[in-house]
């Protein structure tokens, strides 16, 4: 897993920096809330985007989640990987901009011992994103804010909400 994951973020970062135009690169940090049948957790999510065209962008991320401590018997930690992609569908003015989000997304479970009550089950769980989004952008800085909210179909997640910022280059 340690080498599917570093091969992920090496794809990552030579997909950002091969590039010879630094346009339209933004990264950026924010807070995120997965709820599931037996999960509700809240995390970390660091991404960046990639403006392919002046619609379409290219958004992957990645989801840290806080260790689950509420079981005595297991520790119960949670990772995520988002492969989105976004349209720019609706844009209010020169700052807001509305959009949908498709992509797949990766789930890793990690439990160590034996939990006693009912967790996601261990291991990789594989699933599509589909979602709406919005991003504001700041009038005297680079910064731009977004929230999103994603339904993930197939694993065992169902829902996302982030919020953060992006920081455009």
């Amino acid at each position: 897993m340690r080498n599917f994951l570093l091969s992920i973020f090496t794809l990552l970062v030579f997909f950002f920096f091969s590039t010879t135009t630094f346009a339209q690169i933004q990264l950026g940090a924010g807070l995120t809330f997965a709820s599931g049948d037996n999960l509700s957790e809240l995390g970390l999510n660091l991404r960046g985007t990639y403006e392919v065209n002046e619609k379409f962008l290219i958004a992957p991320g990645v989801n840290f989640f806080l260790k689950d401590k509420s079981d005595r018997d297991a520790n119960i930690s949670y990772f995520s990987i988002d492969l989105d992609a976004r349209y720019q569908l609706i844009s209010i003015g020169d700052n807001i901009v509305v959009y949908p989000v498709g992509g797949l997304n990766i789930f890793n479970v990690k439990i160590d011992g034996n939990p006693t009550t009912p967790v996601l089950e261990k291991g990789v769980n594989v699933g599509l994103n589909l979602g709406l989004g919005a991003q504001v952008a700041s009038q005297t800085s680079d910064l731009n804010y977004f929230g999103e909210f994603k339904f993930r179909v197939g694993g065992e997640v169902n829902s996302t909400i982030t919020a953060g910022v992006l920081y455009g280059f």
